[in-house]
This record gives structure tokens, C-alpha cells and sequence, in this order.
């Protein structure tokens, strides 16, 4: 999952647009997003690239072409995993809080 250096890039674009007064332009280029990234990718993966590589399948059918959509569907389950990790953990945290103060 390479999504580091392209988050990293939209990130720089938001403090950009901060430092010059602008509200930041989209939820991606927002830095305090970070922890959100496993569920922007999911949404992207759904909204975006699956159907484009389900379209791209139709229309340009062939080995290259190939298998497109059944790995943007696996690469988003993956991203999915990643999310339900993340709520597991930060419910496992608020559970030992709660269980710690009283």
C-alpha cells in the first residue's frame, strides 16, 4: 500500500493553503485527516477506481486488462481491514479508560 508519498504531497497542499488563509480545498488535503487515510482509501477504491476498472474491463477486454476491478476490490478490502483494526484498537483503548477510572 503505497499511499504515503501521495497523501504526503496532499497534505503540504492543505498547510499550503492554511498559510495563505485559504480554506483547505478538500478533506484529503487536510492534515488533522491523517488518521483517516484507511477510510479515504476505501472511499476512493469504491467510488473511483473499482467502477473505472470495471468500465475499463468492458470496453478494452484482454489480458491486459484482465483481473483490474477483482484486484481494486482486494486492494480496498484490505484498506477495510485496515479501518476495522483501527476502531478495534481505539475501542479496545476507550474500553481500558473507562475500566482504569473507575
Amino acid at each position: 500500500m503505497t499511499f504515503t508519498p501521495r497523501y504526503a504531497e496532499f497534505f503540504e497542499q492543505g498547510r499550503e493553503e492554511m498559510r495563505c488563509g485559504l480554506r483547505i480545498s478538500a478533506d484529503v488535503m487536510d492534515p488533522a485527516n491523517e488518521p483517516e487515510i484507511p477510510r479515504m482509501q476505501v472511499d476512493f477504491y469504491k467510488a473511483i477506481v473499482t467502477p473505472a476498472f470495471e468500465f475499463l474491463e468492458q470496453l478494452c477486454s484482454g489480458p491486459d486488462t484482465a483481473g483490474l476491478a477483482r484486484r481494486a476490490r482486494a486492494n480496498a478490502a484490505n484498506w477495510a481491514a485496515l479501518v476495522e483494526e483501527r476502531r478495534r484498537r481505539v475501542l479496545a483503548r476507550a474500553e481500558e479508560a473507562v475500566a482504569t477510572a473507575l
